[in-house]
């Protein structure tokens, strides 16, 4: 089998796979926590695939795709409150797809303008885009709801088929739906003409017209398909938190998408893993230490040196490595494996250990880290931490610069 053939098999079989995972998880977690961090997964997943239409499969940068996440939010948060204000006849569980439709046709004008030229003009165009969207639901308070947004709730208005949204089973039942449908969605995109000629417009636009199709047009139906999922995410969202405040517009929220969908890489299976590193650093890892910000900088800057093709990449590299017996479990690579490992626990300890210090006069100069106590105050703590930050990157380098062990 080819390389890219058996790349994309693996890659939309994993990915489909996860997508199940996120449908039956309810099965094994029935706390209301876990609940809601699956939805919040499946709401990061599904956002990861609008930008990884644009992106991954057209080649098309955007800096400003929280316009589209945020116009949905809205969009289902203003219906919602109809809803609850005069009984509209209209199943809640129907205002995601609703929600998304309607970016979809507020993209089309917008799409027309930012598909015109390709690559540093797209990503400066969306920039500006984004920037306007959150300036204009600042500025217009009576729509946005200002700085304290809008609220509603996702249990009002008629049942439909017994689906109660106010129970995070339901509501979570609806989100896994309507993630692995985006997912099957944009995978069969990637197995279609269309698909090929948005692969052929990111990667030789100049021979595109040479087949009679016009590379903007092209362009402009990913944008608003992309916009449509990116729709849908937002309201999802909406219901999930019920509440929208003008922050869903905020270039925070774009970088973010940015960030980890090419941290996931730019198979199929890369934005499903971006949407659940999003949620593991945003909520997991934000709550464990104030250096959270900092990790994601640093991995994110390492993967685009080391690893382009994102985590998806080193998965599936894996994967064929494995397949063709060029991966074997011998001493070269667990030394490698140990190196790495040293030298994370010897970063980790050093950056924790820095946050630290500023605050010797509130929480003292100890920072407990795994299991240990790291006194601050004492040099012992930092000439352990960078021994083994030296040791571990020593290690790695030996092992590539010999290639022992490695195919």
């Amino acid at each position: 089998m080819a390389r890219s053939s058996f790349a994309g098999f693996v890659g939309s079989a994993l990915a489909l796979v996860l997508g199940l995972l996120l449908t039956v998880a309810p099965l094994a977690f029935e706390s209301r926590y876990a609940l809601g961090m699956a939805s919040q997964v499946g709401i990061a997943v599904l956002a990861c695939l609008s930008f990884h239409v644009l992106w991954g499969q057209c080649g098309l940068l955007s800096f400003g795709h929280a316009a589209y996440t945020g116009a949905g939010a809205y969009l289902c948060m203003h219906t919602l409150q109809a809803l609850n204000a005069q009984a509209w006849p209209l199943p809640v569980a129907l205002l995601p797809l609703l929600a998304g439709l309607g970016t979809a046709v507020l993209a089309l004008p917008l799409g027309w303008l930012c598909t015109r030229r390709p690559g540093t003009p797209f990503a400066m165009i969306t920039l500006g885009v984004g920037e306007l969207a959150w300036a204009v639901a600042l500025m217009w308070p009576a729509w946005s709801g200002g700085e304290a947004g809008l609220s509603g709730n996702r249990a009002a208005g008629p049942a439909w088929n017994g689906w109660d949204l106010g129970q995070a089973s339901h509501l979570y039942a609806l989100i896994a739906a309507h993630t692995l449908l985006g997912l099957v969605l944009v995978w069969g995109l990637t197995h279609t003409t269309l698909g090929r000629l948005l692969n052929a417009v990111r990667d030789n636009p100049l021979r595109v017209p040479l087949l009679g199709y016009d590379p903007q047009r092209l362009r402009l139906m990913a944008f608003v398909f992309a916009a449509f999922l990116a729709g849908v995410s937002g309201a999802l969202a909406a219901l999930h938190q019920e509440i929208v405040t003008p922050e869903v517009f905020s270039v925070h929220r774009s970088g973010s998408l940015l960030l980890f969908t090419l941290l996931g890489g730019a198979t199929l299976l890369g934005p499903v893993l971006g949407g659940v590193l999003m949620v593991t650093v945003m909520v997991g890892l934000s709550g464990f230490t104030p250096a959270w910000l900092l990790y994601t900088g640093l991995v994110f800057m390492l993967g685009v040196v080391w690893a382009p093709q994102g985590v998806a990449g080193l998965l599936l590299a894996a994967c064929r490595a494995c397949v063709d017996g060029r991966w074997r479990p011998d001493v070269p690579n667990a030394v490698f494996l140990f190196g790495a490992l040293c030298a994370l626990a010897g970063g980790v300890a050093l950056v924790e250990m820095a946050y630290q210090l500023p605050q010797h006069g509130t929480l003292g100069p100890v920072r407990h880290l795994a299991g240990l106590a790291l006194d601050t105050g004492q040099p012992t703590p930092w000439a352990a931490a960078v021994g083994l930050l030296l040791l571990g990157v020593a290690l790695c380098r030996w092992v590539r610069k010999n290639k022992v062990g490695w195919p």
